[in-house]
């Protein structure tokens, strides 16, 4: 078998085309991308440079501001002259140029500052103080920062004392629920137990005495704070409310001679005093009979008293936020305060009176309602009958008998001591003007018609011998007002032994009360006469009350939200309480009361809060109640809160306690604050006055942020919140005004 042979192959090499130059454009490539990498890199680290400097500048405009805030908040905080306007804003630094922490001046950037206070301009709320800072250069605001603080009133304090007298000291028995502080030495009673502290206590010099610290301790050397005064912007701000509120009014003032009478018994020597001046005796009061004389004998004393009158407008069977009044009595000339203040003499009694006759007597309730009849109307058989259908107190046969007991138609000292033996709550007294003394202050001719004539000798309403049936014949009601009350001595026919006199009359008020109380609540007549205190009723009222002197006398209940102004002393006659207790838990913070008084703030030494004798120097009788409320915070402006004369207040016997202690009025419970320039006590160590206790209203916590409307703030301040502001908002004074006013938010209404 033959092979093939084998035939070697052939290989022929093919050459690729030449590439030149590539490795030049690799390598420039290369070369660019390098060096895009690198000015990206120098671009981006230019960028970082730039943007940090952009930052550290923004920064450094941003600590000069709040180095310009810091520098205002010490100012407001510690100069006791600056006065921040309520309205607009202060301009706490202008164009200023701050040193930084080495020293040094930065001369290119400077600062302007501002304070203005903020937040609800109801004046129930405390507002806060917001500051703001603008940091600039040549190219205008960089920077504009803004702190909030939280300011302080004076109401939260549960005692705040300006002055401590060396002379006085805090009783023993005293319990002060509260922050406690005082801008001087703090004196405790020498005597142990001493007073009960229960919150803290802050004095700006030192504390000595004995006193009992529950939980606390005393803190020495704190920081003085700005005492308020007549001129102080807080202050002058409650008149100009009070006369845009149309809710301003001058009290009755001045001084006549008093108008006296004869006294109501054929041939019985001398006449009776009808002012109600306590001073006056029968030998001085001759010379003025009938008439108001030259007063060369005796002064009768004007005054007017202030009574807050809840009423219940839209019949709901409850007083809303929205209901709360006051009313506003004036004496006549010839008549005296101590028939405002329902007062009696404080030696042996005297029951011909004419405080005792027509002021003070029996409440009775007859067919689920309360009568009162006067001392003077229990020798008409008709009174005496009516009072027997009394449920409380019970009135026998027997008894009614004795209370119409007459001695020459004046009523005998049996009588009188039986009229007012019913305890508190029945045997008591009423201020002039009270609904009460309809049957004292309201007269008729024969036709049993009303006679305002001061000419006529008319009789007592519902006297039998004016042919007055039975549909007249009442006590004195809640209900019996009268705008003009009048006064005579009384006989024991009813008729008046000579011609009445004007007594005084309620104030009407002058804006526009746009409350409509059906007949049902009040009577018609009585509407206008209701000064409206909550913007509902008065379109215009910021819940601030002004008398344009003093003193004004003023009690009963309040609803709502009010703080009262007065420019002279302010008198508490009776008990001045919230229409529900304020430490309720479900009354927290229903109602706020401030008093403020350009003078003193004293409690009445009268019949209502101290007991008074009868006709002997051993027996006494309170004809009001022991224990005195009071539902305030209230402020003494250049003198004291104390009790009227309380080293000569009659003591019970047995003697009134309170906290273990015997005094001759009981305790003054008040809740709510006592801000006062002079400390002076309110009982004595031989258990003469009231002794304190002292809650602090549940409402003034500050976590609450209420106060009286417009109540004085002290200056101090918290900080609240922090801000940066959008400068192009707020790189001039007219855009900060702005800025500041909607910071001010809409007027809340007064509650």
């Amino acid at each position: 078998m033959m092979q093939r042979p084998v035939v070697p192959r052939t290989h022929s090499r093919t050459h690729s085309p030449a590439r030149r130059g590539s490795t030049l454009i690799l390598v420039l490539v290369m070369t660019l991308s390098l060096a895009g990498l690198a000015v990206s890199a120098i671009l981006l680290t230019s960028s970082s440079s730039l943007v940090q400097r952009y930052y550290d500048k923004e920064k450094e405009y941003r600590l000069y501001a709040q180095a310009a805030i810091a520098r205002v908040k010490s100012t407001v905080q510690r100069d006791t002259t600056v006065t921040i306007p309520s309205d607009t804003a202060y301009r706490a630094l202008t164009a200023v140029t701050i040193a930084d922490a080495a020293g040094d001046t930065n001369t290119t950037i400077r600062v302007n500052a501002y304070a203005a206070y903020t937040g609800g301009t109801g004046g129930t709320y405390i507002p806060f103080l917001t500051l703001m800072a603008q940091a600039y250069d040549t190219l205008g605001v960089r920077s504009v920062q803004r702190l909030d603080l939280q300011s302080e009133s004076f109401s939260r304090f549960g005692m705040f004392v300006d002055s401590f007298p060396k002379t006085v000291e805090l009783e023993v028995g005293q319990h002060i629920h509260g922050p406690v502080y005082g801008n001087r030495d703090w004196s405790s009673s020498n005597t142990s137990p001493g007073p009960d502290y229960y919150d803290t206590v802050s004095v700006v010099g030192t504390v000595s005495g004995k006193a009992n610290y529950h939980g606390i301790a005393a803190v020495e050397s704190a920081k003085r704070i700005k005492w308020p005064t007549t001129g102080t912007p807080d202050i002058t701000l409650l008149s100009t409310l009070a006369s845009a509120g149309n809710l301003s009014f001058t009290p009755a003032s001045g001084t006549s001679g008093a108008i006296c009478a004869p006294k109501p018994a054929a041939g019985a020597p001398g006449p009776i005093d009808l002012s109600g001046q306590l001073a006056a005796t029968i030998a001085t009061c001759t010379a003025n009979v009938g008439y108001a004389g030259s007063g060369a004998a005796i002064n009768a004393t004007r005054g007017s008293r202030l009574r807050f009158r809840p009423v219940d407008v839209n019949n709901n069977g409850t007083y809303d936020a929205s209901e709360g009044f006051f009313e506003i009595f004036d004496l006549a000339a010839g008549m005296d305060t101590a028939s405002l203040r329902a007062d009696l003499p404080k030696t042996t009694g005297s029951f011909s009176n004419i405080v005792t006759m027509n002021q003070c007597g029996l409440m009775t309730t007859i067919a689920g309602m309360k009568e009162f009849f006067p001392v003077s109307r229990f020798r008409e058989l008709w009174v005496q009958t009516r009072v027997q259908l009394s449920t409380a107190p019970v009135v026998t046969l027997a008894d009614a008998t004795t209370m119409g007991g007459k001695a020459d138609q004046l009523p005998t000292d049996a009588a009188v001591n039986k009229i007012l033996s019913y305890g508190n709550g029945y045997s008591r007294c009423f201020p002039a003007g009270s609904p009460y003394l309809m049957l004292a202050e309201r007269y008729v001719n024969a036709a049993c018609a009303i006679d305002s004539s001061t000419a006529s000798t008319p009789w007592g309403w519902g006297a039998a011998g004016a042919t007055c049936g039975a549909a007249v014949q009442y006590g004195g009601r809640d209900t019996t007002f009268t705008v003009n009350a009048r006064r005579c001595s009384i006989k024991d026919s009813g008729v008046c032994s000579a011609a009445q006199f004007r007594l005084g009359n309620w104030k009407a008020f002058g804006g526009t009360n746009s409350a409509s109380p059906p007949a049902s609540v009040i009577v018609a007549r009585e509407v206008p006469y209701l000064w409206p205190i909550s913007s509902a009723y008065n379109s215009v009222s910021q819940g601030v009350i002004s008398a344009t002197a003093g003193p004004l006398y003023v009690s009963d209940t309040l609803r709502g939200y009010a703080t009262l102004y007065v420019n002279g002393a302010l008198v508490l006659t009776d008990d001045v309480v919230y229409d529900k207790d304020p430490v309720d838990p479900a009354a927290y913070c229903r109602n706020m009361l401030g008093l403020i008084s350009a003078q003193s703030m004293s409690i009445a030494n009268n019949a209502l809060n101290f007991p008074r004798p009868d006709v002997g120097p051993v027996a006494f009788r309170f004809l009001g109640t022991p224990n005195f409320t009071l539902h305030a915070t209230t402020m003494a402006l250049s003198g004291s809160s104390t009790v009227e004369d309380s080293t000569v207040a009659l003591v019970m016997s047995p003697a009134i306690t309170c906290n273990g202690a015997n005094t001759s009025g009981g305790c003054l419970n008040q809740t709510g604050g006592m801000i006062t320039k002079i400390w002076q006590p309110t009982h004595t160590n031989a258990g003469t006055g009231l002794i304190r206790n002292l809650m602090q209203d549940p409402c003034q916590d500050r976590d609450a942020n209420r106060r009286p409307p417009f109540f004085p703030l002290t200056g101090r301040y918290v900080d609240y919140k922090a801000y940066e502001a959008y400068s192009r908002t707020t790189s001039t004074w007219p855009m900060i005004k702005t800025y500041y006013s909607r910071l001010r938010g809409s007027n809340r209404a007064v509650p």
